[in-house]
């Protein structure tokens, strides 16, 4: 799995959206929106729905993110 900067992923998740995550992360709104990108691209599948505002989880999204809590937990 692909750990590395997960808390961007969770911070977009719990935000909503990629410009409020940003903010909260100190990041620029299109560095974070790369970081996606690459994250998707690394995993071979979308996890967001990107043509919806706030942005939604896919399925798979649902699963990296529950994968990502237990990660945490441990």
């Amino acid at each position: 799995m692909y750990f590395k900067n997960y808390e961007y992923f969770l911070a977009i998740v719990q935000e909503g959206g990629v410009s409020k995550a940003a903010k909260k992360l100190f990041l620029s709104q299109p560095s974070l929106s790369k970081y996606i990108k690459r994250l998707e691209t690394n995993l071979g599948v979308e996890l967001f729905d990107h043509s919806s505002y706030p942005l939604k989880l896919t399925y798979t999204g649902e699963m990296y993110y529950k994968y990502l809590m237990q990660y945490i937990k441990i």
